[in-house]
């Protein structure tokens, strides 16, 4: 599994457009300090600057779409110049390859919460009204390290998906069908997709201000929620790429 990570990781080197994509991470964090700025706002509470920089649009839009276009982009090349075509002749462990690229998913993941992360902490200093304590920044790494860790398993459904659609144009339009309909989704029923279910785990404190505190039974049903969508995504998947081999 370690070899099929490593190869992954040297391949994505050559593309650097991937590495231009983590400029994204300071966005909402740059923003909420103009925000808070411009209202002029005394002694923000760490929580409301972390949601507007974190919690929102970060891990709502701009995290779920890089990771669904990252998804297409690691089975795109292989597909288009027909090398996955060697690996089935060697033969190579399915399962291995594609849990191969979602590890790869989750590498992405943590590297740019860590510099969300960064940023969100610089930029509320910065900001001049946010009072940030040792407990406020523990919170805010405790967060984040769910994030890293739930959006790939919540994105794993794209990824799956990507090895039956060739191309960027459809991807991409699924992702964004995807993102949305977890969004409309998570007032009305957050146990029916992913992402909203997502969201249900992210709040299960109730700490995040102006979003209700989920009940202990929403808890499981949305922990079984992203489970069986993951379940069926990795056999799609795999059967998919029998069907290819």
């Amino acid at each position: 599994m370690l070899k099929f990570i490593h190869i992954e990781l040297l391949k994505l080197r050559r593309r650097k457009c991937l590495i231009l994509t983590l400029a994204a991470s300071p966005i909402m964090p740059f923003l909420s300090m103009l925000y808070f700025k411009y209202i002029g706002k005394p002694n923000v509470e760490p929580v409301l600057f972390y949601k507007w920089s974190v919690f929102g649009f970060t891990c709502w839009m701009i995290l779920p779409f890089i990771l669904g276009i990252l998804s297409s982009l690691l089975f795109y090349t292989e597909s288009s110049n027909h090398i996955n075509t060697y690996f089935w002749i060697i033969p190579v462990c399915k399962l291995k390859y594609f849990l191969g690229k979602f590890f790869i998913l989750f590498i992405y993941s943590f590297i740019f919460i860590l510099l969300t992360f960064i940023w969100t902490v610089l930029f509320a200093d910065l900001s001049g009204c946010v009072a940030q304590e040792i407990s406020s920044i523990f919170y805010l790494s405790r967060k984040c390290i769910e994030i890293s860790i739930l959006l790939p398993l919540v994105m794993l459904p794209l990824l799956a998906a990507a090895t039956l659609i060739n191309g960027y144009v459809l991807p991409v339009c699924l992702t964004l069908v995807y993102i949305f309909s977890g969004f409309m989704l998570a007032s009305q029923s957050p146990c029916l997709h992913p992402l909203s279910a997502f969201s249900v785990l992210l709040n299960r404190d109730g700490e995040i201000p102006g979003v209700p505190m989920s009940p202990p039974s929403l808890l499981v049903s949305a922990c079984y929620c992203i489970l069986l969508w993951d379940f069926f995504s990795v056999l799609i998947a795999g059967i998919s790429l029998k069907k290819k081999s």
